[in-house]
């Protein structure tokens, strides 16, 4: 019994990081799109997130696999998305012009790439 519930937590805490990082994609794609259109700039944001979400999506799934959240795996999740965070940043720079829609977009990403307390509490 006891190995089966532990092998559910883990298909379960997939699923959710599986939903989450969805929901995170789709949060950033939509504040791009707030205007009715995604610049090619904010094109490029999003697809830096896309492909540092990955690395993000395994940290997360690794972390979450015994259940307990340890402040070093907290601090580790924090790292993963200050990464994302920052790629975004340097890709949103490279024309060294900032406009408000990046702003807006790097905004989001702070703000959604932090795992919400819920997936790390259960």
């Amino acid at each position: 019994f006891i190995k089966a519930k532990t092998q559910f937590i883990y298909v379960s805490n997939h699923v959710k990081v599986d939903v989450l990082i969805a929901e995170i994609m789709k949060s950033i794609i939509e504040v791009a799109a707030q205007d009715g259109k995604i610049t090619k700039d904010e094109e490029l944001i999003v697809d830096n997130v896309y492909r540092n979400i990955k690395t993000f999506r395994e940290g997360l799934k690794k972390v979450l696999e015994d259940g307990v959240i340890t402040q070093e795996e907290e601090e580790f999740l924090e790292e993963l998305a200050d990464r994302i965070l920052d790629s975004a940043l340097e890709t949103a720079n490279m024309d060294g012009l900032l406009t408000r829609e990046e702003l807006n977009l790097l905004i989001a990403i702070a703000i959604k790439v932090r795992v919400p307390r819920e997936y790390l509490d259960k």
